[in-house]
Protein backbone atom coordinates (compact mmCIF):
# COMPACT_ATOMS: atom_id res chain seq x y z
CA UNK A 1 0.00 0.00 0.00
CA UNK A 2 1.60 3.23 -1.13
CA UNK A 3 0.88 6.39 1.05
CA UNK A 4 -1.68 7.52 -1.17
CA UNK A 5 -4.04 4.60 -1.05
CA UNK A 6 -3.22 4.72 2.80
CA UNK A 7 -4.61 8.83 3.33
CA UNK A 8 -7.40 8.00 0.97
CA UNK A 9 -8.47 5.23 3.50
CA UNK A 10 -7.44 7.41 6.07
CA UNK A 11 -9.90 10.27 5.04
CA UNK A 12 -12.94 7.70 4.10
CA UNK A 13 -12.82 6.35 7.66
CA UNK A 14 -12.92 10.26 8.77
CA UNK A 15 -15.75 10.94 6.41
CA UNK A 16 -17.61 7.92 8.34
CA UNK A 17 -17.09 9.02 11.58
CA UNK A 18 -18.29 12.63 10.61
CA UNK A 19 -21.21 11.61 9.10
CA UNK A 20 -22.06 8.89 12.07
CA UNK A 21 -21.70 11.59 14.37
CA UNK A 22 -22.32 15.26 13.08
CA UNK A 23 -21.98 16.73 16.45
CA UNK A 24 -18.18 15.81 16.62
CA UNK A 25 -16.15 18.66 17.99
CA UNK A 26 -12.38 19.57 17.19
CA UNK A 27 -11.70 18.56 20.70
CA UNK A 28 -13.33 15.09 20.08
CA UNK A 29 -10.41 13.99 17.13
CA UNK A 30 -7.30 12.42 17.58
CA UNK A 31 -4.03 13.64 16.40
CA UNK A 32 -4.26 11.21 12.53
CA UNK A 33 -7.81 12.68 12.31
CA UNK A 34 -6.33 16.45 12.90
CA UNK A 35 -3.80 15.95 10.29
CA UNK A 36 -6.30 14.11 7.89
CA UNK A 37 -8.11 17.83 8.30
CA UNK A 38 -5.16 20.01 8.15
CA UNK A 39 -4.53 17.77 4.85
CA UNK A 40 -8.08 17.51 3.21
CA UNK A 41 -10.05 20.54 4.15
CA UNK A 42 -7.85 23.13 5.40
CA UNK A 43 -7.84 22.58 9.03
CA UNK A 44 -11.74 23.61 9.24
CA UNK A 45 -14.17 20.73 10.84
CA UNK A 46 -16.94 22.73 9.34
CA UNK A 47 -15.47 22.69 6.08
CA UNK A 48 -15.57 19.07 6.39
CA UNK A 49 -19.08 18.64 7.40
CA UNK A 50 -20.04 21.37 4.63
CA UNK A 51 -18.04 18.85 1.78
CA UNK A 52 -20.66 16.26 3.27
CA UNK A 53 -23.91 17.58 2.76
CA UNK A 54 -23.87 18.11 6.54
CA UNK A 55 -26.06 21.54 7.53
CA UNK A 56 -24.31 24.19 9.78
CA UNK A 57 -24.95 23.50 13.60
CA UNK A 58 -26.46 26.55 15.12
CA UNK A 59 -27.63 26.70 18.40
CA UNK A 60 -31.38 26.59 17.98
CA UNK A 61 -31.23 23.59 16.01
CA UNK A 62 -28.71 21.70 18.50
CA UNK A 63 -30.83 18.80 19.84
CA UNK A 64 -31.95 19.04 23.40
CA UNK A 65 -30.36 16.17 24.46
CA UNK A 66 -26.90 16.97 22.58
CA UNK A 67 -27.30 20.32 23.87
CA UNK A 68 -27.70 19.04 27.95
CA UNK A 69 -25.39 16.42 27.63
CA UNK A 70 -22.63 19.26 27.07
CA UNK A 71 -24.34 21.21 29.49
CA UNK A 72 -23.76 18.80 32.14
CA UNK A 73 -20.47 18.08 31.02
CA UNK A 74 -19.21 21.68 31.30
CA UNK A 75 -20.66 21.56 34.87
CA UNK A 76 -18.64 18.36 35.99
CA UNK A 77 -15.55 19.69 34.91
CA UNK A 78 -16.49 22.47 37.11
CA UNK A 79 -16.95 20.55 39.59
CA UNK A 80 -13.91 18.68 39.57
CA UNK A 81 -11.55 21.80 39.41
CA UNK A 82 -13.35 24.25 41.00
CA UNK A 83 -10.82 27.13 40.67
CA UNK A 84 -10.81 26.75 37.03
CA UNK A 85 -10.70 30.02 35.25
CA UNK A 86 -12.61 31.13 32.65
CA UNK A 87 -9.78 30.56 30.21
CA UNK A 88 -9.53 26.70 31.16
CA UNK A 89 -12.86 26.59 30.65
CA UNK A 90 -13.13 28.10 27.48
CA UNK A 91 -10.68 25.57 26.03
CA UNK A 92 -12.78 22.78 27.49
CA UNK A 93 -16.06 23.74 25.89
CA UNK A 94 -16.04 27.17 24.16
CA UNK A 95 -19.32 26.83 22.88
CA UNK A 96 -21.88 26.51 25.82
CA UNK A 97 -19.28 28.63 28.42
CA UNK A 98 -20.15 31.59 25.77
CA UNK A 99 -23.35 30.68 24.11
CA UNK A 100 -25.23 29.15 27.71
CA UNK A 101 -23.75 31.00 30.02
CA UNK A 102 -22.15 34.12 28.44
CA UNK A 103 -19.41 34.12 30.14
CA UNK A 104 -20.70 34.21 33.45
CA UNK A 105 -19.20 32.35 35.43
CA UNK A 106 -20.91 33.25 38.90
CA UNK A 107 -23.67 31.21 37.24
CA UNK A 108 -21.97 28.47 35.98
CA UNK A 109 -20.67 27.52 39.24
CA UNK A 110 -23.63 28.27 40.86
CA UNK A 111 -25.55 25.56 38.76
CA UNK A 112 -22.66 23.38 39.35
CA UNK A 113 -23.13 23.98 43.19
CA UNK A 114 -20.19 25.54 44.20
CA UNK A 115 -20.23 28.25 46.17
CA UNK A 116 -19.40 31.82 44.81
CA UNK A 117 -16.06 33.84 44.97
CA UNK A 118 -15.60 37.13 45.20
CA UNK A 119 -14.16 37.89 41.80
CA UNK A 120 -16.65 35.88 39.84
CA UNK A 121 -18.42 39.62 39.29
CA UNK A 122 -15.46 41.04 38.71
CA UNK A 123 -14.72 38.36 36.10
CA UNK A 124 -18.43 38.23 34.36
CA UNK A 125 -18.43 42.69 34.23
CA UNK A 126 -14.54 42.92 32.95
CA UNK A 127 -15.62 39.82 29.82
CA UNK A 128 -19.08 41.97 29.57
CA UNK A 129 -16.94 45.48 29.03
CA UNK A 130 -14.38 44.63 26.49
CA UNK A 131 -13.29 48.15 26.61
CA UNK A 132 -11.83 48.12 30.68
Amino acid sequence: MNSTEFWNEKKKEFEVRIINNPFICHKDLNNLEKVILRKFHGRRLNNAKEELGITKIRYSSMPKKVLDERIQRLKDYVRKNPKSTSSTIIKFDHYIFLKVYKRNMSKLREESGIEKLFCDDLISYLADNPWI
